[in-house]
């Protein structure tokens, strides 16, 4: 019983966890150097790569998150279950259209 459970903050911070893969970085060898003064140097250009690389991921998850609405507007029976989704309410335009192709018999309206 004399154990002690570590919790996740006694098992050390952000650079506990990276440590294992900055360790080249932190290296004293002249190519750890190198690179340390490189990214020291070129900190926008590093910045801008890593806002991009975000931006581009949200971009994309938001991109997935339009084909599988569109998708589930295509392949559902009932668009008016569609038109409650909290994403397509706060949308009117695409609301409006939503509701009227319940009561009519065509195909889905694209406004």
């Amino acid at each position: 019983m004399g154990r002690t459970w570590k919790t996740w903050t006694s098992v050390g911070s952000l650079a506990g966890l990276l440590r294992p893969y900055l360790a080249p970085l932190l290296d004293p060898s002249p190519a750890a150097r190198l690179i340390r003064q490189s990214a020291r140097r070129q900190w926008k250009l590093l910045a801008v790569s890593v806002g991009s690389g975000l931006l581009g991921s949200l971009s994309e998850g938001a991109t997935l998150g339009v084909i599988f609405l569109a998708v589930g507007l295509m392949t559902s029976k009932s668009s008016l279950s569609l038109a409650k989704l909290p994403a397509i309410h706060g949308w009117p335009f695409l609301v409006e259209p939503l509701e009227a192709e319940e009561k009519s018999t065509g195909g889905i309206v694209i406004p």
